[in-house]
């Protein structure tokens, strides 16, 4: 059992909220590491696609209310895919995130799909860096930031940076990263210009996503 852990903050990847417990724990073994959190000898990580969540929740500390099913519908981007997949997928797609093995997730998200704009970074708000490291002493990684398309923070209307961490394909728990670690001084953003043509319909995206 987990001797402590790091509750996610509002809007945070589940990817996010691995990287910040990795970062927490401080365990030098990366294979002790990815056993006691996720119950595989080596890991693999997505920001798309999080595995392992009821081998994480029945590690946590005693007490807690945490559930596969909240982590999933509040800190993954499955609620945005689900409306446009049958039950049985999105079923079967929220079982793969609470099991040990993750492979095949993508394929019946449909994020696949060869003219689907992928996201290899993860990307940032420099507004929303400020604001959270005021609030919470850190920043994290917000999962709207991370959805193909989504080329603005919804919030504050300005464009996302990307980052020099990888967003999909990780390997090992070694190279989870947390934003607060990556990003570094607060950046001038750089706002989106509504009267310029497209702008609007850029930021509803964002909004709707």
């Amino acid at each position: 059992m987990l001797g402590a852990f790091t509750d996610p903050y509002p809007g945070e990847s589940l990817h996010s909220v691995y990287a910040r417990l990795r970062q927490l724990l401080q365990c030098p073994s990366r294979r002790e590491f990815s056993l006691q959190v996720f119950g595989v000898a080596d890991s693999v990580h997505d920001v798309d696609s999080p595995g392992y969540i009821d081998h994480l929740v029945s590690t946590l500390p005693a007490g807690h209310s945490y559930k596969s099913e909240e982590l999933i519908d509040w800190h993954t981007p499955l609620p945005l895919y689900g409306p446009f997949l049958t039950q049985a997928r999105t079923h079967k797609i929220r079982m793969l995130m609470r099991g040990p093995k993750r492979q095949g997730i993508h394929f019946l998200i449909g994020l696949r799909h060869r003219s689907l704009e992928k996201v290899p970074q993860l990307r940032y708000c420099p507004r929303c860096v400020v604001s959270h490291r005021a609030e919470y002493g850190e920043c994290y990684w917000l999962r709207v930031h991370q959805v193909p398309g989504v080329l603005v923070c919804p919030q504050h209307a300005v464009w996302l940076k990307e980052s020099d961490v990888p967003a999909r394909g990780l390997r090992s728990c070694s190279e989870l990263y947390t934003a607060q670690a990556m990003i570094g001084a607060a950046q001038v953003p750089q706002l989106l210009a509504l009267k310029e043509e497209g702008a609007g319909a850029i930021l509803q995206l964002a909004q709707d996503v």
